[in-house]
């Protein structure tokens, strides 16, 4: 999943996980929710990746957009 995500910007990354952790801050069952939803999402789509309706329409970069945006999954 990390070559994927080398596609952003570490700066852009960054700022997209501080901007979801404050969004979680005040919740204490938060713990490695965001992590897990990441993780989700990049194999979601990798899989989708693969089918024939979205094999020309989901490339890698999309994949890493996606993946990085789903910290922001409850804003």
């Amino acid at each position: 999943m990390n070559e994927v995500l080398k596609t952003i910007q570490y700066p852009q990354l960054e700022t997209i996980l501080a901007m979801a952790k404050i969004g979680h801050s005040k919740d204490d069952d938060n713990g490695m929710h965001l992590e897990r939803i990441q993780k989700y999402t990049y194999v979601l789509t990798k899989e989708l990746q693969k089918t024939e309706k979205f094999k020309d329409t989901i490339n890698d970069e999309f994949v890493a957009n996606v993946t990085a945006g789903s910290f922001l999954h409850d804003m």
